[in-house]
């Protein structure tokens, strides 16, 4: 997996991952890093398949992730038309 942007908006911190083999993009809302106070730590989030095959085998350069009109909703530019993720819950 690929992390193509992050976010910070209302719903927290948030990360796009990608698989450029498969094409899989996910977003993980909500992410925290907690120390487990023994030298490990472990992350949560909440996981949105937001496609399954999204541009699969091509080089990506660019992709950024935005609320682009102010309705609680991220949205990621990269090669083709804007792909909306889940509203903040």
């Amino acid at each position: 997996m690929t992390v193509l942007a992050t976010l910070s908006d209302q719903g927290g911190t948030g990360m796009f991952l990608w698989n450029q083999s498969t094409g899989a993009l996910y977003l993980w809302r909500g992410v925290t890093a907690h120390d487990n106070g023994d030298g490990t730590g472990t992350i949560s989030y909440t996981q949105y398949l937001i496609s399954r095959r999204w541009h699969p085998g091509s080089p990506l350069s660019t992709l950024e992730a935005a609320d682009l009109n102010g309705d609680g909703v991220c949205r990621t530019c990269g090669p083709s038309a804007p792909i909306a993720s889940p509203a903040p819950t």
